[in-house]
């Protein structure tokens, strides 16, 4: 009994054994476990500082880049303001000059339109004065419009001082009004027709003195029939019309 009493005890001290040995390699194994879990976790912790420290270095970078530009731009814009505001000025300025000029050329036009209008009353007024005078033309054209109908249409001197002539005396050749006139002879044959035509003077033959030709055989008279003219009714009572004679 006692024996294995004792085997049983040592059986049992054996079963404690292994099992504490297996139970202190399992702790060792997942202790191993533990460690290497442990250093893997220290590895991606230092990578996620390295990727933090990267990515911070980064994020910095970009927000100076976005700093320096953001200051750029608020410089460019403050000077934009400033030219902007310095252009402004100038045109206040100009804006101010040019008011003046336009109130200056305001006043100037106001005076000219005080001119036009007193311009005007007097253009109207002297239109008031041309009008009566017109009318007072009017009538004194259509009193000599009357007195023309009455007496025919007047003549020129030259052709009024021809009629004279003949009037006084009958009967005379071209040759003789033209040198009793003072004329050219071609200047008053013109006339002289015309009046033909107009105041009905009367052009007709006269016999001139004879012209004597010698032949062999004997003499031969001949007798040339040089014109004339003579005053006609029309004539005289054109001049006494028109109180020439």
């Amino acid at each position: 009994m006692p024996i294995l009493a004792l085997w049983g005890l040592i059986a049992s001290l054996i079963l404690l054994a292994i099992t504490t040995t297996c139970k202190w390699v399992e702790n060792a194994h997942a202790l191993e476990l533990s460690k290497k879990e442990a250093d893997r976790l220290r590895t991606e912790l230092t990578m996620l500082k390295e990727t933090l420290k990267n990515e911070t270095l980064r994020f910095s970078t970009e927000i100076d880049a976005l700093n320096n530009s953001h200051n750029k731009e608020i410089t460019n814009i403050k000077e934009l303001h400033q030219r902007e505001a310095e252009e402004l000025k100038k045109e206040i300025a100009n804006a101010a000059v040019c008011k003046t000029e336009l109130e200056a050329k305001a006043s100037g036009l106001e005076a000219k339109n005080a001119d036009l209008k007193t311009e005007k009353t007097n253009l109207r007024a002297d239109k008031t004065i041309l009008k009566a005078e017109n009318e007072q033309l009017s009538v004194q054209i259509q009193n000599l419009n009357k007195t023309l109908s009455g007496h025919g249409s007047p003549l020129e001197e030259l052709k009024v001082n021809i009629l004279k002539l003949l009037f006084k005396q009958d009967n005379l050749q071209t040759e003789q009004i033209a040198q009793s006139l003072n004329l050219e002879l071609q200047v008053a044959k013109f006339h002289l027709e015309e009046m033909k035509a107009d105041i009905g003077l009367i052009k007709r033959a006269s016999i001139s003195a004879p012209r004597v030709e010698h032949l062999t055989d004997g003499i031969i008279h001949h007798f040339d029939h040089v014109p004339v003219w003579t005053i006609g009714q029309k004539g005289r009572k054109y001049l006494i019309d028109n109180c020439e004679v």
